[in-house]
């Protein structure tokens, strides 16, 4: 009989805490990674990819066991289990996380940790600080690639690359623009789901499936050619037709929300960003099977590929920020760098100016 393998210290799963993020908080605690606490306890790594959706419940179960839970807590924490109007997101590295909330855990003395909500499909904002979700390291800029490190006897979410803690730093300006819309249409979408407000859950999904199937002139998705915000780029159509927010990353997903808020003009959002396309509301008013055989179409735009076009800067503004990022503490110390180092210093610095900069002359909506 073999014996029961047991780990002498191990975090409690909180009740709205992804399964991934316990487990990860479980191996910090070690210096681990999950993959390791898996090859410890003898679990098969082909079935271990799906942590938080629909996990193998053997695998659940001996971590439960080798961390003194009851099983049945663990089990309650698979997303199956849960309901959400538009699905999960697949992949963990397309959510993001709310600074702010990550912040008040440490400042409760609580290990941070990352919350169910903010792997529902439409969640691109947090309710509560009124922020977008973030999704990049604010030091080193990289895309979301975290990970739990136990600092101050606490796990603290940190940057894979360069180490920093991806929650201390101010929210941007680019994570407060539009955040109150995007809530607008989350709420939108959650009352829907509940059988309350003005627009139907299914035309919600109508309006996102139209948003992303190719249009019949260039075959690329609708939101391509009339998203608000949208990356600068191509895209291709997800994989998940029937579902196609879950496929996406945290700012498809905002140009899809914003785009749609426009088109049913949810939460005034047409009084800050403008009347729809009319062939866009030709389009999906033809999309959902609603066409007038009398009305005429509307001129169909050219597919013109999009790039982008920062705002210029005056003469003066550049020399402005030139002659403080000279004065900076910082800009004496950039030579005493390794070279890679270095150009993340001058990278942030240069983004820290540049953000005080927007802030300052970025207009604020009532």
């Amino acid at each position: 009989m073999k014996p029961i393998q047991l780990l002498p210290l191990a975090p409690r799963p909180f009740e709205d805490e992804l399964i991934s993020s316990w487990q990860g908080r479980v191996a910090a605690r070690y210096s681990l990674g999950t993959d390791d606490i898996d090859t410890w306890l003898h679990l098969d790594g082909s079935v271990s990819e799906d942590r938080d959706f629909n996990p193998a419940l053997e695998n659940l179960r001996r971590w439960a066991r080798a961390c003194r839970v009851r099983s049945d807590i663990v089990e309650k924490l698979a997303l199956c289990r849960h309901a959400a109007p538009l699905g999960y997101v697949l992949r963990s590295q397309s959510c993001g996380i709310c600074p702010a909330c990550l912040e008040d855990d440490r400042r409760n003395d609580r290990d941070q940790y990352l919350r169910r909500t903010w792997s529902r499909a439409e969640t691109v904002a947090c309710t509560i600080h009124r922020l977008r979700l973030r999704y990049f390291c604010p030091a080193c800029f990289a895309g979301r690639s975290f990970r739990f490190e136990y600092r101050d006897g606490l796990a603290e979410l940190i940057c894979s690359g360069c180490l920093a803690a991806v929650s201390r730093a101010p929210p941007a300006p680019s994570e407060r623009r539009h955040a109150e819309l995007l809530i607008a249409t989350m709420k939108a979408i959650n009352d829907a789901e509940e059988g309350r407000g003005q627009t139907t859950l299914a035309k919600l999904k109508e309006a996102i499936r139209f948003l992303w199937t190719a249009s019949p002139n260039t075959l690329r998705p609708e939101i391509d050619l009339f998203g608000v915000e949208c990356p600068f780029g191509r895209t291709s159509i997800p994989v998940t037709e029937d579902a196609p927010m879950t496929a996406l990353s945290v700012t498809w997903r905002c140009s899809t929300l914003l785009t749609i808020a426009q088109m049913l003009d949810i939460g005034n959002a047409r009084s800050d960003l403008g009347p729809p396309d009319q062939w866009l509301i030709w389009a999906f008013t033809r999309f959902g099977g609603r066409n007038d055989p009398d009305r005429i179409p509307p001129e169909c735009p050219k597919a013109e590929r999009r790039e982008k076009q920062p705002p210029r800067r005056s003469d003066a503004d550049y020399l402005r920020l030139a002659i403080t990022a000279i004065k900076d503490p910082r800009w004496n110390k950039l030579s005493t760098l390794a070279p890679r180092n270095r150009s993340k210093a001058i990278s942030r610095l240069a983004r820290e100016l540049l953000s005080s900069s927007e802030a300052q002359t970025e207009t604020p909506h009532p």
